[in-house]
């Protein structure tokens, strides 16, 4: 089984801190006894699920990628390398077009091609394998 990037690492470790938070943790050992019993109603924020759902997405597409990033670092053009820095940081195109001083389409278009690049087209993804490969800082 392939090792999880340290900041994927991080994010779940949060996440399952946050679960255990508001009293959805690890309900194996509970299963022994009676399965009803481990079963109670919660309620999720918008955006803990939000968060949850992309960190599983990134999780299982992180582990089911190839070892190496299929690009090198020379791929991608310092403009595209310092997109992904902001993004990696969680900016939105429109506030990155913003930061850089270009519209949000060129952000978008730069996006995509490093998207292509990294084989992904997941944001998270893309960032993940841009600190693996070296691209841009952690």
């Amino acid at each position: 089984m392939k090792q999880q990037p340290d900041d994927l690492q991080v994010e779940l470790a949060e996440l399952r801190a946050a679960l255990e938070a508001i009293g959805i943790g690890d309900n194996r050992k509970h299963l022994t006894r009676s399965p009803v019993s481990a079963i109670h109603p919660v309620t999720l924020d918008r955006k803990l699920v939000q968060r949850i759902a992309t960190a599983l997405a990134a999780a299982s597409e992180a582990l089911s990628a190839p070892d190496q990033s299929p690009e090198t670092p020379e791929d991608l053009s310092q403009r595209q390398k310092e997109i992904l820095s902001w993004v990696a940081l969680g900016k939105s195109n429109s506030v990155i077009a913003s930061i850089l001083g270009i519209s949000p389409h060129t952000v978008d278009t730069h996006l995509r091609r490093i998207f292509d690049r990294l084989d992904t087209t997941d944001r998270t993804v893309a960032a993940i394998r841009g600190i693996q490969a070296g691209l841009i800082a952690a």
